[in-house]
C-alpha cells in the first residue's frame, strides 16, 4: 500500500482504497476465527446461522419491538431453544440482563 501511495499514478487513491477494505476484511477473518474458536463475543455470533439472523435482524430494523417470540420465530427456533443458544457467553441477550444458567450444555466438540 506504501508503494501505491508513494508513487503518483492515476487510480492510487481508489488502490489504496481497495487494499484498506481487503487488509480489514482479513483482519475480521482472523479475529472471527479466533473468538470462534474461543466462543465468545459479538463475531462469534454472528458465526453461528441463527444467531446472525437474529443479530441481523435487530440491527435492519432497530425501532422494532424485538422480543423473546418474535426472534426465535425469525430464526425458525421454539422460544426456549432460542433462549438457550442465546444464553450462551458469545450471544447477545438485548432482552434480558439476567445470567444465563438455565440451560445445560453438551460438549460441541
Amino acid at each position: 500500500m506504501r508503494e501505491e501511495l508513494s508513487d503518483p499514478q492515476p487510480g492510487r487513491s481508489l488502490i489504496a482504497q481497495q487494499l484498506a477494505y481487503m487488509m480489514l476484511i482479513q483482519a475480521l477473518r482472523l479475529h472471527s476465527a479466533d473468538a470462534a474458536s474461543a466462543g465468545r463475543g459479538w463475531l462469534s455470533a454472528l458465526s453461528d446461522m441463527h444467531m446472525s439472523i437474529a443479530i441481523t435482524s435487530v440491527h435492519n430494523d432497530p425501532g422494532y419491538p424485538w422480543t423473546l417470540e418474535s426472534l426465535a420465530e425469525r430464526v425458525g427456533m421454539s422460544r426456549s431453544v432460542f433462549a438457550c443458544a442465546s444464553a450462551r457467553p458469545s450471544a447477545p441477550r438485548p432482552w434480558s440482563t439476567s445470567p444465563a444458567g438455565a440451560c445445560f450444555w453438551l460438549p460441541t466438540a
